[in-house]
């Protein structure tokens, strides 16, 4: 059967008559009755509509071997790679339709169907309770065990039967509202919207039909299809703006940020381009953050065209977005080509200049000198010095460090708290980081950190003094030197379990600083070896 007689038969079988068929697509009458005469074909995507309008496949009207319209039909049901094409058609034009549909026009499609698909939720969910109580009610003679079984299987079968009827019938809302739409919208204006007439008229000739095509090329080009954009739900609309602006707000804390990133890059950059001529690495650098800023101007104007609702011109975000990736590429490969030359270090020991420095103190009554820090001390005799004067020192690099410390009260003590201030001087690291480059060196840190512990130096006697006031806070090991001795394993032999209050222990008198519904109550157990207490409130009433 040819395509005019199939194409007859199943107008027909619709109850179609030739303009009814020619208004659906688009096309003149004459035309139509042309291809029932089969004196021409339609073109590719008017057998694609009409393949939609009769529910038929393009097999199926161009396959001359099929000699009847009722082997159309049952070929097309028993066909499950029909049910899959149709699947696929549905998901191809809702992608195409949210491509054209304006952002304002797809958030309001999508509150829609969120609302639609939540009323039938909750529909299902009360039918759901009625007829499970209803069940419950018409078993309740059943054991209880049983009855549930009952009605899990009953609430599971009428779940799955609910999903089902809601799938079916958003498709089906969706279809009729916005598919429909957009096939109308689509058949309007696209290239053969002028008048068929003129395509049939054999008086007219090609160049002039050649330049009504390029004519209506040029209007529609990239047109942008506005679906529903007066539907009856007017609170679509204002919902559809709050949630809109809400995400452009969103876009533009991420174009400042972005724009942040931007000038980071260009300060980079022009920092790595004044490095160039200490090694081939940041000329690789250079050209990797070339790349990244071309990235980033990617980001920033697709965001601005966002905010702005501007199409982005689709050429030019493709040539960013390569070129980002392109060029980005050819720097990390330069730099990392560069670093096969260079060594790499874990510390700074090899450019440190350590030296002594040290803090003269005098003794006090009651004196207790720490590591804020504590991990072994040295304590060096030195008899030359007077009584009560006090070194302490420690080995470290100037540039980086002062030795500093301060004085706080202690379980009735005087601690005299050693620290090392960390001075960060940029100028120094940055021209160890020079001179390395130039060396072909790169380090794991480039901050230093000085693990020497401090040394303290008196007479005998001072140091008597000291050693006596330490060992009442702090437990610890001794072992002797050339010219002193060294304390390790150091901890504190007072320890505070709090409790309810808190009261402060006082080594000399043996006794609690503690508020009057306060009591603190030691440990006895641990004496001497450790005085451990805790508080808690007392009623005096």
């Amino acid at each position: 059967m040819k395509f005019g007689d199939k194409l007859i038969k199943l107008r027909k079988k619709n109850g179609l008559s030739q303009e009814e068929l020619a208004a659906k697509l688009n096309v003149s009458r004459q035309s139509v009755s042309k291809w029932e005469s089969n004196n021409t074909y339609p073109e590719t995507d008017k057998i694609v509509q009409i393949c939609n309008i009769f529910d038929c496949t393009m097999d199926d009207l161009i396959n001359e071997n099929i000699k009847d319209i009722t082997t159309i039909e049952r070929s097309y049901k028993n066909q499950l790679s029909v049910t899959i094409s149709s699947l696929l058609e549905f998901i191809t034009k809702t992608i195409n339709m949210f491509c054209h549909m304006r952002f304002l026009s797809i958030i309001k499609c999508l509150i829609e169907q969120a609302i639609i698909i939540g009323v039938l939720i909750l529909i299902s969910l009360i039918i759901s309770e009625v007829f499970t109580s209803v069940i419950g009610g018409l078993f309740s003679f059943l054991p209880w065990e049983i009855l549930h079984i009952i009605k899990t299987i009953f609430r599971s079968i009428i779940v799955l039967v609910f999903t089902i009827i809601i799938i079916i019938i958003v498709i089906h809302i969706f279809k009729i509202r916005y598919l429909n739409y957009y096939d109308e919208i689509v058949s309007r204006n696209s290239n053969n919207e002028f008048d068929e007439n003129i395509k049939d008229d054999v008086s007219v000739s090609k160049e002039v039909l050649k330049i009504e095509k390029q004519k209506v090329k040029l209007e529609n080009k990239e047109p942008r299809i506005i679906i529903r954009d007066k539907e009856p739900f007017l609170f679509l609309n204002v919902l559809a703006k709050m949630i809109l602006g809400f995400i452009k707000i969103l876009g533009v804390f991420i174009l400042l940020f972005f724009a942040f990133v931007l000038l980071l890059g260009i300060i980079g950059l022009v920092l790595s381009i004044s490095l160039s001529f200490c090694s081939n690495i940041f000329i690789g650098l250079d050209i990797g953050i070339i790349g990244l800023i071309i990235g980033v101007i990617f980001i920033l104007i697709l965001l601005i065209n966002f905010i702005l609702e501007k199409r982005s011109k689709v050429k030019l975000m493709i040539c960013l977005f390569f070129a980002s990736i392109i060029v980005t590429g050819i720097g990390i490969g330069i730099s990392l080509v560069s670093l096969k030359d260079f060594k790499f270090l874990d510390n700074l020991d090899d450019v440190l200049k350590v030296s002594t420095q040290e803090e003269r103190l005098s003794y006090v009554d009651n004196m207790v000198i720490v590591d804020n820090n504590p991990r072994t001390y040295e304590y060096i005799i030195n008899n030359d010095l007077k009584d009560n004067e006090i070194i302490v020192q420690n080995d470290f690099d100037p540039r980086f460090y002062e030795l500093s410390y301060y004085e706080e009260d202690s379980f009735g003590m005087k601690e005299f708290n050693f620290y090392l201030d960390a001075e960060f001087n940029f100028k120094n690291i940055f021209d160890i980081f020079i001179d390395d480059i130039k060396n072909n060196i790169i380090r794991d840190d480039y901050f230093y950190y000085n693990d020497i512990d401090i040394k303290i130096v008196a007479n005998d006697a001072t140091v008597s003094k000291l050693m006596k006031n330490f060992s009442k806070i702090y437990n610890y090991k001794k072992e002797s030197t050339d010219d002193g001795f060294i304390i390790f394993d150091i901890s504190r032999r007072i320890k505070f379990i709090y409790d309810e209050c808190y009261g402060e222990y006082n080594v000399l008198s043996g006794r609690f600083k503690e508020n009057d519904d306060c009591k603190c109550v030691i440990n006895e157990e641990l004496l001497p070896e450790k005085v451990e207490y805790s508080c808690h409130v007392v009623d005096n009433k």
